[in-house]
């Protein structure tokens, strides 16, 4: 079985877009590939419910009306979660992406996302998380 296969099954993927077309076209993509899939339009919301369950990936929108992409992963990593989160936005610009990485991002990816684009960087987001192999 490919590793990108592989990493999609019984993975959860929480999916932070306050846009409803948005959050379920993303929502459907990923449980097509496999994925678990929560989402939520608030960031708030998804912080909370973090403390339940924890993810393998985030896909969190930049602009969202509680607060913005980057104090989201922020609050997330100040309370411990490590999980690979990628950034989703209307448009990619060098400082929104400097920025992005910088406060920890794996990657960054423009609305609408290309589907076999954003599947790798999911699967990209987890492998880079994952543990290496144990040496046989």
């Amino acid at each position: 079985m490919a590793l990108k296969a592989r990493l999609t099954l019984r993975k959860k993927v929480v999916v932070v877009e306050d846009s409803e077309p948005v959050r379920k076209s993303l929502n459907l993509l990923l449980r097509t590939r496999g994925y678990q899939v929560a989402s939520y339009s608030h960031a708030k919301d998804a912080l909370a419910a973090t403390y339940k369950s924890l993810p393998d990936c985030y896909l969190i929108d930049f602009k969202m009306p509680d607060m913005d992409g980057m104090e989201l992963l922020a609050e997330l990593r100040r309370a411990g979660y490590s999980a690979p989160a990628i950034m989703v936005t209307g448009v990619i610009t060098a400082d929104l992406k400097t920025r992005a990485l910088a406060a920890g991002f794996h990657s960054i990816v423009e609305k609408p996302p290309r589907r076999l684009a954003l599947m790798d960087e999911v699967a990209d987001a987890i492998a880079s998380s994952m543990p290496p192999p144990a040496a046989a």
